[in-house]
């Protein structure tokens, strides 16, 4: 039965050897070129056809967009806490007190809107896009601007290169 269990294992091994690098995980590490000849192998065309020149650099734009993330990526996973938290929360606060949870929730935000009106004055009379100027907060127009930018740059090296 032992030997019956290694099979996959087997399997995957001689996967490793055989299959070439995923053409994504060579581009994050900065092997460009070996990404784009893995990328022909795996699709098995040439490196001048117009579909692995395109998916190439789709690629390229991922990695690069991704890198962007990951360097600001503090932000995103302070926010992906909170929500983890709240979703963790509400279940059993719900089943052990019944309307109290919602009355808890409520009572907050009816704290955090006496507070806003009273201490942050600057919020008065608003839009939340005349906040996020405030308050210097343009991340989603950045990533939007930022992803161009990248594609742009990825394009203009292919083409030179």
């Amino acid at each position: 039965m032992p030997v019956l269990q290694m099979i996959p294992g087997f399997i995957l091994a001689a996967g490793v050897i055989i299959l070439p690098f995923s053409p994504r995980w060579l581009a994050s590490k900065g092997h460009n070129e070996e990404a784009f000849q893995s990328l022909a192998k795996l699709r098995s065309l040439l490196t001048s056809d117009k579909r692995v020149r395109q998916e190439y650099m789709d690629i390229l734009v991922e990695v690069c967009f991704a890198q962007f993330v990951q360097d600001n990526g503090f932000r995103y996973q302070s926010n992906w806490l909170n929500n983890f938290i709240v979703g963790l929360i509400t279940p059993p606060l719900v089943e052990d007190t019944g309307y109290g949870a919602y009355v808890f929730f409520a009572g907050f935000c009816v704290l955090s809107g006496v507070w806003t009106f009273f201490f942050m004055p600057e919020t008065m009379d608003r839009t939340l896009e005349q906040m996020d100027y405030l308050f210097k907060d343009n991340s989603s127009e950045y990533k939007r601007e930022r992803r161009h930018v990248i594609e742009a740059i990825v394009w203009a090296e292919r083409e030179y290169a």
